[in-house]
């Protein structure tokens, strides 16, 4: 007995073992359905503190029923598993994704699909509760704010200490990160806390020499 006799072999198997039925895979692309409808509300709720992708929800919902299409077709055929193995590595995405948080709602959506398609809905289910926790759970939990970056332009009469402790009553944390000039034209760039922008903003425009300020708030990465 050859290879070729094996392949052939475990191909008649898998071609008999395993026959789904409309009906049955009618029910498990339904199930996959209504769990990446589930992922679908998740992602509505959380974006409400950033951006919110029409395109990018919808795209949750169809990668996880076709990932349970595909699952299924590769359990009914040895032929047609290495086939699509064959075919999904050469596909190439060159959509950028935006934010961490997104990839793990696409990570989430393809893991579904998959459990769904073997049919291990209870594993589906736990793991749908335990990232609903994740990803709306730990929001509450209490964590390190981003800082603000205050950006500073002022004349030649501007007075970098004189600002400092102008500004020291009302923020934290002060950082320089930037000093610059140019035809005696000043800016600085500040990384700092604070939890009045309204009264730091007056205090820097009060201060001697300063021309404008700007307050940015910094959503990224938080330094404890």
């Amino acid at each position: 007995m050859n290879f070729k006799d094996i392949l052939n072999g475990l191909t008649s198997t898998a071609l008999t073992e395993t026959q789904f039925t409309l009906k049955i895979v009618l029910l498990f692309l339904g199930i996959s359905f209504l769990f990446s409808m589930y992922i679908f509300i998740v992602y509505r709720i959380s974006s409400k503190s950033h951006f919110y992708s029409s395109d990018f929800s919808k795209t949750l919902v169809g990668m996880a029923v076709i990932t349970t299409g595909i699952i299924l077709a590769m359990q009914g055929s040895l032929v047609v598993s290495l086939g699509m193995v064959g075919a999904l590595s050469i596909v190439r995405f060159r959509s950028a994704v935006k934010s961490p948080l997104d990839l793990l709602f696409l990570f989430w959506a393809i893991s579904t699909g998959i459990i769904c398609g073997t049919g291990l809905f209870n594993i589906a289910l736990a793991t749908s509760l335990i990232m609903t926790f994740v990803i709306l759970g730990l929001d509450f939990l209490p964590v390190a704010k981003a800082s603000y970056i205050l950006s500073i332009n002022g004349d030649a009469s501007f007075d970098e200490d004189n600002l400092l402790v102008n500004i020291k009553p009302l923020s934290k944390h002060i950082n320089v990160r930037t000093r610059s000039m140019f035809n005696e034209q000043q800016e600085l760039l500040l990384e700092l806390h604070t939890k009045d922008c309204k009264k730091l903003i007056n205090a820097c425009v009060k201060t001697n020499g300063v021309t404008s300020a700007s307050l940015i708030y910094h959503d990224g990465e938080v330094r404890f």
